[in-house]
């Protein structure tokens, strides 16, 4: 077996800063969702069973909200963490024509992986600069319906932009 090689302590902090970044959405998307479910599940067997179970009625009255765009919020779209998550690739938007913001566009993006880093960085968050480049679209990253049943997560989802595709 080959020897285990760590980065050297010499990096410097912008790209360790980079590489936090990544682990951050990485975690985020496969083991956030599972964690906040055990969370609510635990609220609702503790001291926290009422805010929980208000919450789990909200949930269901609130089912709608993600099919019909969610609840995008600007201030999530623009932690800083995104743009240290944008120079690790490093990922660009580039805009090659302006769009009339009274129309919907369908942006396809192929081949994207497993998590579509790029499209996230585009289309979840501002550190590309999609507000500015296209000024008065809402841009709406589309993702698997499941992620929308999930308690607590379904909002961190909802505020970076994603909509279930069904």
């Amino acid at each position: 077996m080959p020897p285990l090689h760590f980065a050297p302590l010499r990096l410097p902090l912008r790209r360790r800063l980079q590489t936090l970044a990544v682990l951050q959405w990485v975690f985020s998307f496969l083991l956030l969702g599972q964690l906040c479910t055990v969370l609510f599940v635990l609220a609702l067997r503790g001291p926290l069973w009422l805010p929980a179970l208000l919450y789990g009625l909200w949930l269901l009255a609130d089912r709608h909200t993600p099919r019909r765009g969610g609840r995008p919020c600007a201030w999530v779209r623009a932690w800083p963490v995104w743009r240290h998550f944008r120079d690790y690739f490093p990922i660009s938007l580039i805009r090659t024509a302006p769009l009339d913001p009274g129309r919907n566009y369908i942006f396809g993006f192929h081949p994207h992986g497993v998590l579509a880093a790029g499209a996230f960085g585009n289309f979840c968050t501002e550190a590309t600069g999609f507000g500015g480049l296209f000024p008065g679209l809402r841009p709406h990253l589309l993702t698997l319906p499941c992620w929308f049943r999930l308690p607590f997560f379904r909002e961190y989802a909802m505020a970076g932009g994603f909509s279930p595709n069904s």
